[in-house]
């Protein structure tokens, strides 16, 4: 059970690591989360079906479980190595399609990424009925699955958390993919060493195919593990976007909350194993009846007016875990009779619906009802069984009821969620746009406005994005093109559009796009003019698949600065893909709002490791960094011949963020002082910090650094 589980380790770290990867090369949006998400719960679908009949056509032919076992690990650790490679490839295939919201470019990328990754996600599947097979067939073990099941999950767990919390951060993306494929490797060289050393030969191949199928399982126990599966992944989905309001973005917030499920499950597991051995019933309608309410309870405790923080709101998944982990093994168990065939079977028909579930909440119901109407939607399902469950007269039949209907009437007419745009925490009047990569809301009125994505506060009224236009603008002397990456409210765009060229902007999300004509009544004349255009697109991807180049690129990664993926627009990776795009004389303008620490110092060898040229200067306000980045000697210029190239409109805008009695050469001359020398930004020598990276994203992963356990 302890390579298993280690087995299980393997399993979600690759998960992890791939969805990371796929994030590099294919862009940070919902589809290819989800389509990762879903061709590994296929693959492991398919595993846990067809893996006990494969293991039994080659038992005949004389190969033990054990030994098939060990050539799955293989075949594991080789994809490895197999898929980073294998993405390299098809991001070169897709680059030459449309934006990554269109749908040529979805499809076409489904198939890249389902080719990928589906066939090592097949082998890691059919694991459970293989090493099944040998615990009934060489030991006579009982209620195999949920054995199984446990050590799995418990090893998912695991492998989760020291993935995000140490792995990463220690030995970088390759260094831990590398570090599952030795262990991958360790367990076949076990399996191997483990086949030859078990039954006398033959004895296991002998047993296997003598063993009586078991019966067929009942349509209702097909309906209550697919209808489980979906629900479960489903709300899982919506866990992550809901959460963030008290979590953030981080790498942690996902990775706690997923830790804390598969945590709950494994209770939930063992909590059913302690009835297997006994004489004691494990009496599983009770627990079906409650899975309903349970369900809702994260949609009671998340409502922000009730102010529960990042723990209480993982509190409110346990419940609703530990029921899932307890009742899918007893239901296996229960109706596979040990068949390892059988038990494949039910267990795919669990992940058929751990497939549907998160495409359903993705793609249909939080773009379109949103997060409270989501879950409540998504667990819906799981009533009739509560329903059932009193219709049969079973103990504690009125309370999971009672539960069911206060839990319901709560989540309706009562709960509120962070994408209700009449909350306090929200100024009036308040707008709502949701997408299936994220819902924005614009609120507030003049300078109080602000702009907050999936509930995290993302940007308000400022003049540092009027100045990520300006400087670089000035600078530059001669900008005929630019391109601005990140949206945000849309002031950094139309601050371009008044300087006369070409102007494109990027943002990954419509509904933030959508945003822009709440902030800036002159929203459609900017869009109707022919120079000034829009594309929802990954930033990163776009820079890589246009053909064009520009005199200015602007650049604002969404906070807070260790946003999951927001390495991705930070390293030095990234800007090779910005120096092809940028003209001879052409500058990178960066906002890095932070504090000088040791992240800033990453971005900044990372940048000046990457363009000769490199000038800082501090925000107005006192916080934050404009980085200034070219291949071309950045000139200097007098606050004169700064507001003589400004354009009217520009002049304009910019002096009315200032006080009523400032002058514009006085608020441009407070810009241009601020500027910052260039070693007091760069890492002292011997401090290990290195410049940021793919393969080290040094922003995202931090928490050793932070608790004193790393340099």
């Amino acid at each position: 059970m302890h390579w298993f589980f280690a087995s299980g380790f393997c399993s979600l770290l690759y998960q992890v690591i791939w969805t990371r990867l796929a994030f590099a090369h294919f862009g940070i949006i919902t589809p290819v989360l989800s389509l990762i998400v879903s061709v590994f719960m296929l693959g492991i679908g398919i595993g846990s079906v067809y893996g006990g009949n494969w293991a039994e056509r080659l038992a005949r032919r004389g190969l033990s479980p054990l030994t098939f076992w060990a050539c799955m690990e293989f075949v594991i650790a080789i994809g490895a190595f197999v898929v980073p490679a294998s993405f390299n490839f098809g991001e070169t295939i897709l680059l030459g399609l449309n934006s990554a919201a269109s749908a040529t470019y979805l499809a076409i990328s489904a198939v890249v990424i389902t080719i990928t990754v589906l066939p090592w996600c097949v082998a890691m599947g059919t694991t459970v009925p293989v090493v099944m097979d040998h615990l009934r067939s060489s030991r006579g073990d009982r209620e195999n699955f949920s054995l199984l099941y446990l050590a799995n999950v418990f090893g998912a767990m695991v492998g989760t958390f020291l993935t995000a919390i140490a792995l990463i951060e220690i030995f970088g993306l390759a260094g831990t993919y590398q570090l599952a494929a030795i262990v991958n490797l360790l367990i076949a060289a076990l399996a191997l060493i483990l086949s030859r050393n078990s039954a006398a030969p033959g004895a296991e191949t002998r047993m296997s195919p003598q063993i009586a199928r078991a019966p067929a399982p009942p349509l209702s126990a097909r309906l209550i593990l697919f209808t489980t599966g979906f629900s479960c992944l489903g709300l899982e989905i919506c866990w992550a976007r809901d959460f963030t309001f008290d979590l953030y973005t981080t790498i942690y917030a996902f990775a706690f909350i997923l830790t804390t499920y598969l945590l709950a499950t494994m209770a939930g597991t063992v909590q059913y194993r302690k009835h297997v051995p006994g004489e004691r019933e494990f009496r599983l309608w009770p627990r079906l009846a409650l899975l309903f309410p349970a369900a809702l309870l994260p949609v009671i405790v998340s409502d922000p007016r009730l102010k529960a923080t990042g723990l209480g709101e993982l509190l409110s998944i346990v419940p609703f875990s530990m029921l899932l982990g307890a009742v899918t093994p007893a239901l296996i168990d229960r109706h596979a009779k040990d068949d390892p065939v059988r038990a494949g079977s039910l267990y795919g028909v669990n992940i058929a619906g751990s497939i549907v579930g998160p495409l359903i909440a993705a793609y249909i119901l939080l773009p379109t009802v949103g997060i409270r109407w989501a879950m409540i939607l998504l667990s819906l399902p799981l009533l009739p069984l509560t329903l059932l469950h009193y219709a049969s007269g079973g103990r504690r039949r009125l309370a999971s009821v009672v539960a069911a209907g206060v839990t319901l009437c709560l989540g309706v007419f009562f709960s509120r969620s962070y994408d209700d745009p009449y909350l306090s925490i929200y100024p009036q009047p308040a707008v709502v746009h949701r997408g299936i990569v994220a819902t924005a809301i614009a609120a507030g009125t003049g300078r109080s406005q602000m702009l907050s994505v999936n509930g995290v506060p993302i940007t308000d009224k400022s003049i540092e994005t009027q100045i990520m236009a300006d400087l670089p603008m000035a600078l530059q002397g001669h900008a005929n093109s630019a391109l601005d990456i990140c949206f945000g409210m849309g002031t950094t765009f139309r601050t371009l559009s008044f300087w006369g060229g070409d102007v494109t902007a990027v943002d990954l999300s419509s509904s933030v796009i959508r945003s822009f004509g709440f902030f800036y009544p002159d929203t459609a004349k900017i869009l109707d003019n022919p120079k000034n255009r829009v594309v929802v697109d990954d930033g990163r991807r776009f820079l890589m698949r246009t053909k064009r180049k520009f005199d200015v690129i602007t650049i604002d990664p969404p906070p807070p600065i260790p946003a999951a993926g927001s390495s991705l627009l930070y390293s030095t990776q990234f800007y090779v893909i910005v120096k092809r795009r940028l003209t001879p004389d052409g500058i990178l303008q960066q906002w890095v709002p932070a504090e000088h620490g040791p992240t800033v110092q990453s971005i900044a060898l990372a940048l000046h490791q990457s363009f000769p040229y490199l000038e800082a200067f501090a925000g107005r306000g006192g916080f934050g960094i404009h980085f200034l980045a070219s291949m071309h000697p950045i000139p200097s210029l007098t606050p004169s011949a700064f507001i003589s190239r400004l354009p009217p409109r520009a002049a304009r805008f910019l002096l009315a963020w200032g006080p009523p009695n400032d002058t514009l050469e006085k608020l441009v001359t407070n810009i241009l002082d601020r500027r910052i020398p260039l070693d007091t930004l760069l890492p002292p020598p011997g401090s290990g910090i290195p410049a940021l990276t793919d393969n080290r994203p040094f922003n995202e992963y931090f928490l050793l650094r932070k608790v004193g356990l790393m340099p």
